[in-house]
């Protein structure tokens, strides 16, 4: 039945599981020498060893102490050693046209205050220099 001869969709099953147990089911998919079984959600001693194994087999959840100069170690090779290639992207940038180098001359940099402005200007200066600033 695991390479898919003879069992049709919809069929139920039963699968029998090393460490977990029996679990019922129905055929989903069936193709390719393959099938893919739907198991039943209800709640059982079963299904939660399924869980446990799927999501906690073999991996150790105890955790121990590394020095903290292991670890900027560890971390600062992996930086130094990283691809930093992009897939798909050309090596070089493509060649652009240079900037104009050309100035502006030095009159077109400053902009000529706005009428208010000139006033309020001649105000805060001397007397004698005032007159031509507003001028």
């Amino acid at each position: 039945a695991l390479a898919g001869d003879g069992v049709a969709r919809g069929e139920p099953v039963r699968v029998r599981l090393r460490g977990v147990g029996s679990l019922d089911g129905v055929v989903a998919r069936c193709g390719g020498g393959r099938i893919g079984i739907a198991l039943d959600g209800a709640d059982s001693p079963a299904r939660d060893r399924l869980i446990v194994r799927l999501f906690t087999g073999g991996r150790n959840s105890s955790s121990h102490h590394v020095p903290l100069w292991q670890a900027t170690r560890a971390l600062l090779a992996r930086i130094l050693t990283a691809d930093l290639s992009l897939p798909g992207l050309p090596a070089a940038a493509p060649n652009r046209p240079a900037l104009d180098e050309t100035r502006l001359e030095r009159r077109s940099l400053a902009l000529p205050p706005a009428r208010g402005a000139a006033v309020d200007q001649a105000a805060a200066m001397p007397r004698g220099h005032a007159d031509s600033v507003a001028a």
